[in-house]
């Protein structure tokens, strides 16, 4: 019940952890960065809690969060990999990255990992909502900094482009980012504000459960919006979506 086996292995790494909710969190940093693991602990915790009231309750007995060698982050089954300058530059929270892509790659545990999608021709799916995500914990755990996590994460970069692109956009990384996670953090918001916030909960808690451990389509998502409201949604996908 895997979408992915990963190792990452070094003679380094500082092991820290803590019991929550049945949930074994560790963290595998450098020496120099306990404190920022520490921090990876607590966002992890209320993450954890922000996603099961979403979704359901993290199936796994241990997540690991893993500094890496690398410039981004990545997710696998069970263990997320923080790039080490996420990691380098992390001050006190929550006004960091670390404080905003923790969540981001939590999220996957449920929308890649347990509830999978072609992350090459609709990552929309994954990816949309994994930054979103970070909005609604910033709404959750930090509301008086909301409007920092979107001036800053989003509006700042004046993102353009369809929703629904692949990763073979025109223009490389940048174009992909703006289009699938930046404005495909906007469209999730103007859905939700167009449903409704008890409608676009349900609807998510309903895609999860009726995809876990299958390939979900953004038909599925869809169709669980449309279970949950009869709002016409016509206009905002042809602001968002190509198809």
């Amino acid at each position: 019940l895997a979408r992915s086996f990963s190792l990452s292995i070094c003679d380094r790494f500082v092991t820290q952890e803590a019991q929550h909710k049945g949930v074994t969190i560790r963290t595998y940093v450098f020496p120099q960065h306990r404190d920022a693991g520490q921090a990876i602990i607590a966002i992890a915790e209320n993450a954890l809690d922000m996603f099961a009231d979403l979704f359901y309750p993290y199936p796994r007995k241990t997540l690991s969060l893993v500094a890496a060698d690398f410039l981004h982050n990545m997710e696998t089954d069970g263990m997320l990999l923080i790039s080490k300058g996420v990691i380098d530059f992390y001050r006190d929270a929550p006004l960091n990255n670390l404080t905003i892509l923790v969540p981001h790659e939590i999220s996957h545990q449920w929308l890649y990992s347990l509830v999978g999608n072609d992350p090459a021709k609709e990552p929309w799916l994954d990816e949309a909502f994994a930054t979103y995500s970070e909005a609604l914990y910033f709404e959750r755990f930090h509301p008086e900094h909301l409007a920092w996590w979107w001036a800053n994460r989003v509006d700042g970069f004046k993102p353009s482009g369809w929703v629904d692109s692949t990763t073979s956009i025109p223009g490389g990384y940048t174009a992909y980012r703006d289009a699938v996670y930046l404005n495909g953090a906007k469209f999730l918001q103007g859905l939700r504000e167009l449903v409704g916030y008890k409608a676009f909960v349900a609807a998510l808690k309903q895609y999860a459960l009726e995809n876990t451990y299958q390939i979900a389509t953004g038909t599925d998502f869809f169709d669980a919006i449309k279970t949950n409201s009869d709002a016409d949604l016509d206009t905002l996908l042809r602001q968002y979506f190509q198809y």
